[in-house]
């Protein structure tokens, strides 16, 4: 049987105000009898009842100390300055107490009260009953918080303790009986002092109600509505029945021994209802509780057959211990465990993770109400490891916090997507290498055609330029012969002056018009410059030959620096329109073997891009060096230079920095493949002074792979 919960909050909320009702009652009092002592009105010395003895003032404000110190204390946590205050407060209280108590030891004791009261006071001194309950009360107070090992609170026997020695004097006053609250010798304690003992000592109480006794006589349990039915009748019906008994007897209805055995039949009675009432109440309960339980078991059994009948694995976790409470038979075959063997194990035994993340996601679950999702990896018990998408959710029951997760095995699911992944990864790989291989196919396409375009122009170009070359050549010869010629003629002129000299004058007239003196002269000059022309052009149609080298696609011995000279002769038009300097520090270099077309290549690549990354008026240097077993050539510009961030991508096909249209981004990457066909490495850096520098680096003797087909400049490898 539970207690009914409207009528539980309703007592809640009274044991909540009555710290604070309680103190304001007994300070009122207490102020009241001070206020009675300044002004010696005898009715508030002694609320209750004038005729009897007033309250001590040295007691009243002990009270009013002790109701302000419960007050403060009426609510935990209460703050730092408030415990200080109201233990201060106490220690006053008991100071006063004890030195009450030691006035039979120590005859020049302080006497509080009567250095305030001295002239009205008289015989009024603190009883020592009331002293004694003052230290318990004060003690009690001082030590409110104070807990045993044993989780035992000694406070709490000391309030009841100071209670107990009010509701004795109340019981002795309303029983007329002087001994329950007058002590020979001394003043009896007064009827307000001993109340205010009796509400500051439930105040007190009342201030901790998740202490006992309080606790047993509010918990929703069975015990506690017994108790809560027989406590107040513990207390009212014998004081009740024995206050008949006594008045019965005063009045002459009979005599002691009758009335004794009248108050007896009547607490037989009274009790055996009472009895009889909490009886049936529990047999009630006894039979709900009997029906709930029947209920409890058969949803417990329906919920455990549904959580071992489920495909999904289930366990529960205690989160303070970490150790397994449950778990269903698909947790079982998930991790290859029996019957019961998992049980109890902590959950670091299964869960493949470091111990410090499993305690930071059950602290997380433990803090949060919303569920945690994730992919983990579990062990099995011959130690495998198998992956698992779990679910957790933080459940109470029985007093524990317990964590409680769905787990589904992934495994397979993880191994075909890493299996797809893989093949998706492949098929990427292979669609890029045909991407490549077309655009290295394209370009090399494009390289062979303009070798062949090359050579048959420069075939073209070689056939007139032979006769041009011979007919300029047989031409300045014969310039040469009518030169003298006409020197030999000249020297005539004195014979043709005698014989016709109307001749004479048109020879010299025609010679004067047409300068025959500077047309001699600079005849002979152009064709001169003619002929240096023709050397040029065919200088020119020589280097786009060594640039083809279509007559060299197998390994050759050759100088590299040969094709250096060549190539950049070709580009020296793109530079010359950009104003660029193409500066070359060639040193001597061995005979190298290598392809020389494709050597080329390379450097017709390398030398084009350091022209377009310079400026107008900037300045490109092409080395070249002989090293132990290899050969280094570098070509450097002093543009804006390659960013960092790209050096890893520089070489890879299509990848370009120019705008769109102006490059392919296949330049570099062909370079790559052809250095490292030879044997050899490229590498991009930063030149001295700004600008890029790339380095080619290629062994003096590049021997065939074994398995290459070479066509056009791209390289496959393996294959049948």
């Amino acid at each position: 049987m539970t207690f009914n919960p409207p009528r539980q909050l309703r007592i809640q909320k009274v044991v909540a105000v009555m710290p604070s009702v309680t103190c304001a009652i007994v300070a009122l009092v207490a102020i009241l009898a001070l206020v009675g002592w300044v002004f010696e009105i005898e009715i508030l010395k002694s609320v209750l009842n004038p005729r009897r003895v007033a309250m001590n003032p040295a007691t009243a404000l002990s009270l009013v100390l002790l109701a302000i110190s419960i007050w403060l204390r009426r609510k935990e946590p209460s703050s730092r300055g408030q415990k200080l205050t109201a233990t201060i407060m106490a220690a006053i209280a008991l100071a006063i107490a004890l030195e009450r108590l030691s006035q039979s030891w120590f005859p020049f004791s302080i006497h509080f009260d009567r250095i305030l009261f001295a002239s009205h006071l008289g015989n009024n001194t603190m009883a020592p009953n009331t002293a004694i309950a003052l230290m318990l009360l004060s003690i009690g107070m001082v030590i409110l918080d104070f807990v045993t090992r044993e989780k035992f609170h000694p406070a709490q026997i000391l309030i009841i303790s100071a209670g107990c020695v009010g509701l004795l004097s109340l019981t002795g006053y309303l029983y007329r009986t002087s001994d329950l609250y007058e002590m020979r010798g001394f003043i009896p304690m007064a009827i307000n002092t001993a109340l205010g003992f009796v509400l500051l000592s439930v105040g007190a109480l009342c201030s901790r109600p998740e202490r006992q006794p309080l606790a047993g006589l509010l918990n929703d349990t069975l015990g506690g509505v017994v108790a809560r039915r027989l406590v107040p009748a513990a207390f009212i019906v014998p004081l009740a029945i024995g206050q008949l008994q006594l008045l019965g007897s005063r009045l002459g209805l009979y005599d002691a021994e009758f009335g004794l055995g009248v108050l007896v039949l009547a607490d037989i009675l009274v009790f055996n209802l009472l009895i009889w009432w909490c009886a049936t109440a529990m047999r009630a309960s006894d039979m709900r509780r009997r029906i709930t339980e029947q209920v409890l078991i058969e949803s417990e059994e329906r919920h455990r057959a549904i959580l071992q009948q489920a495909a999904e694995g289930i366990y529960l976790v205690d989160i303070e211990n970490k150790r397994v409470l449950d778990y269903n038979v698909a947790m079982e075959r998930m991790l290859g465990y029996g019957h019961g063997e998992a049980n109890h194990k902590l959950v670091y035994d299964f869960v493949a993770d470091d111990q410090t993340n499993v305690d930071m996601r059950l602290e997380q679950l433990a803090r949060s109400e919303v569920p945690l999702h994730g992919e983990r990896q579990y062990r099995r018990k011959d130690g495998s490891l198998i992956d698992i998408e779990a679910s957790a959710v933080m459940i109470s029951y029985g007093g524990r916090r317990v964590a409680c997760t769905v787990a589904h095995d992934i495994t397979a699911r993880k191994r075909a997507e890493q299996e797809l992944r893989e093949a998706v990864r492949s098929e990427r790989e292979a669609h890029q290498q045909l991407k490549d291989a077309q655009g290295q196919l394209v370009q090399s396409e494009k390289m062979a055609g303009l070798g062949q375009m090359v050579a048959g122009v420069a075939h073209e170009i070689n056939n007139p330029l032979s006769f041009v070359s011979n007919n300029v050549a047989v031409l300045q010869r014969d310039v040469r012969g009518l030169s003298e010629l006409l020197s030999l003629y000249a020297q005539a002129d004195a014979v043709i002056a005698e014989r016709n000299g109307e001749l004479l004058a048109q020879i010299r007239e025609l010679s004067e018009r047409m300068d025959l003196v500077y047309t001699q002269q600079n005849i002979f000059e152009m064709l001169t410059r003619s002929r240096e022309g023709l050397r040029r052009i065919q200088q020119i149609v020589k280097d786009l030959r060594d640039f083809a080298r279509l007559d060299e696609s197998d390994l050759h011995e050759v100088d590299l620096n040969a094709g250096i000279q060549s190539t950049v002769n070709i580009v020296q038009g793109k530079a010359k329109k950009k104003r660029v300097e193409v500066a070359l520090e060639l040193g001597p270099l061995p005979l190298i073997t290598c392809y020389p077309a494709k050597i080329n290549q390379v450097v017709m690549n390398l030398v084009s891009n350091a022209i377009d990354a310079s400026p107008e008026g900037g300045r490109v240097i092409v080395k070249s060096v002989s090293e132990d077993s290899r050969v280094r050539i570098s070509v450097m510009d002093h543009g804006a230079g390659v960013p960092r961030e790209i050096w890893g991508r520089i070489f890879d096909p299509f990848f370009t920095t120019k705008p769109i249209g102006e490059g392919t981004g296949l330049g570099l990457s062909i370079s790559y493949g052809i250095v490292r066909d030879h044997g050899g490495t490229i590498e991009v850096g930063d030149a001295t002074g700004g600008g890029a520098k790339f380095e080619v680096v290629i062994p003096k003797r590049c021997e065939p792979k074994a398995g290459e087909v070479r066509d056009g400049g791209i390289v496959e490898r393996g294959g049948s």
